[in-house]
């Protein structure tokens, strides 16, 4: 396996994260209080921990709040989590391993949790539980929550149900599917803030195409089981999640938002040092 040892010191995106009282890192006083300081939305929340379980938490942890009773509290969601890789096994194409080894390496980073509303956990069952398909839903309730603003009593509430359900489908926790929806429309919507700005602010720039449309996980959108793709397809998407993760990483360390990085040097050292740079030719 490689060692990015000597890389720990030097970059702070590379250091894991972990839990000091035995929580989900997602919702440790560690990774929330990142999201405190280095995501501007979310600086004028306080910050809360370990008084008690959460109603939509699966273990006690840290949040931050409003203080507000009409408010979503924040906590915390992995992007890409090792479920979703976990049938690659001694017997599988040998540089599939290799790259699973440095994904677990790299897994409880900075760059792969993300802050979200309580209740919005968009995990799931085995393949669901990956930045293609969390982007791709949060993005559909963006769409549908202005489209009802504009559309008002014409809106197709057919719509709405439909994307539910598509998130009822994976998710893991009571009712993320009515929290997502309210957390959006309050803290973003009528904000004034749409899914650009939802991009910027949390650091999403690597997981979109030029038309902030969300990468896809595999051949199409719903295509998130990873098993039967040949070895080369698969080692593509791993080798993608890997460069998303310390990218992303570097950007919330030094709260890089829009502007590009791939010419950042220490990026592409460390990109060449895990031979990734063959997979973005």
């Amino acid at each position: 396996m490689y060692k990015l040892n000597k890389y720990i010191k030097k970059y702070p995106y590379l250091k894991e994260i972990i839990s000091k009282k035995g929580e989900h890192t997602e919702v440790s006083e560690e990774i929330v209080n990142i999201y405190k300081t280095k995501y501007d939305f979310l600086k004028k929340y306080t910050f809360n921990k370990y008084r008690k379980k959460r109603n939509q938490m699966t273990s006690s942890g840290s949040w931050l709040s409003k203080n507000k009773d009409d408010s979503i509290d924040i906590v915390g969601d992995v992007l890409t989590t090792v479920s979703v890789f976990k049938f690659i096994d001694e017997n599988y194409d040998l540089e599939s391993i290799r790259l699973f080894e440095i994904f677990k390496y790299i897994y409880h980073t900075v760059g792969n949790y993300l802050p979200m509303g309580e209740g919005g956990n968009l995990g799931g069952y085995p393949g669901t539980d990956n930045f293609s398909r969390k982007l791709y839903l949060i993005k559909q309730v963006f769409d549908n929550e202005i489209e009802k603003d504009l559309s008002k009593q014409d809106y197709d509430s057919s719509k709405d149900n439909e994307i539910r359900k598509k998130i009822e489908d994976g998710k893991s926790l009571g009712s993320s599917k009515s929290n997502l929806h309210y957390w959006i429309k309050t803290e973003w919507i009528d904000k004034n803030k749409n899914w650009d700005d939802f991009i910027d602010e949390n650091y999403l720039n690597e997981m979109v195409d030029e038309n902030k449309r969300p990468i896809y996980w595999g051949k199409n959108e719903y295509n998130w089981n990873l098993k039967n793709l040949k070895p080369n397809e698969l080692n593509r998407i791993i080798a993608y999640c890997i460069k998303m993760i310390i990218y992303r990483g570097y950007r919330v360390c030094y709260k890089s938002k829009s502007k590009k990085i791939d010419n950042v040097e220490e990026l592409k050292d460390i990109m060449n040092y895990l031979n990734l740079n063959k997979y973005f030719l």
